[in-house]
């Protein structure tokens, strides 16, 4: 926007004066991103047994998502005979957000029949529910405190190392090419 101002010569500068903030350690990021290989995902994930948490991380995994976004979902965000799903909230801080753009991703059939094991083992499986619905707000909310502890507890179990979530999530992509 500034660009366009000084070009119409509505500011008398000739540099936008936002390129001169700098904000401490929020510019460039802190330690490299640790990506998992093929074979950490793999010592990674034969550790998770809980469910839905084991379900949730491979579906992260596998769209290549924000857990935000995953935990987020409703089963009306499918479409299983089409192979799709719509991510179009995200939940942060126990507050659900609405997307101001959506994205329509494909499903592998693999990852379908994971989630329709996982439809009809949860008791939260209409429509309108939460695909991850917290049985402790009887399914009202999502289980949005889970990802992160769950995937360190995981993360140490597997002796990783230093791993963060969203390392993971890039694991598969990454492994696939």
């Amino acid at each position: 926007m500034y660009e366009y101002a000084m070009a119409d010569g509505l500011f008398p500068i000739s540099k936008n004066p936002l390129e001169l903030v700098k904000v401490k350690g929020a510019t460039k990021r802190q330690k490299p991103k640790r990506i998992l290989t093929y074979d950490e995902w793999e010592r990674f994930i034969v550790n998770v047994n809980a469910e839905p948490q084991r379900t949730a991380i491979i579906t992260c995994m596998c769209l290549g998502v924000r857990r935000e976004e995953v935990w987020a979902l409703k089963w009306s965000d499918f479409d299983f005979i089409a192979g799709t799903v719509m991510i179009q909230r995200t939940i942060i801080g126990g507050k659900v957000y609405e997307r101001a753009s959506e994205a329509l991703l494909p499903l592998d059939d693999s990852l379908v029949q994971l989630l329709l094991d996982w439809h009809g083992k949860s008791e939260f499986n209409k429509d309108s529910d939460w695909v991850w619905a917290s049985p402790w707000t009887a399914g009202e909310m999502p289980l949005y405190s889970t990802p992160s502890s769950a995937i360190t507890s995981f993360r140490l179990r597997s002796r990783l190392g230093w791993a963060r979530s969203a390392g993971i999530a890039y694991a598969i992509p990454t492994a696939l090419g």
